[in-house]
């Protein structure tokens, strides 16, 4: 019981900094996709 609760709590510690660096590569991946869109809208826009 004592090792599946230690081995739950590192779990719970490590997950959610993956998850957080997981999330913020999503997010830049997402900005840096949506700016490139809208550089590209404006530019067949104005052209």
């Amino acid at each position: 019981m004592y090792v599946t609760s230690v081995s739950l709590l590192v779990l719970i510690l490590h997950i959610p900094n993956q998850c957080l660096r997981f999330l913020r590569t999503q997010f830049w991946i997402k900005a840096s996709t949506s700016v490139l869109y809208v550089r590209v809208y404006i530019g067949i826009k104005v052209s």
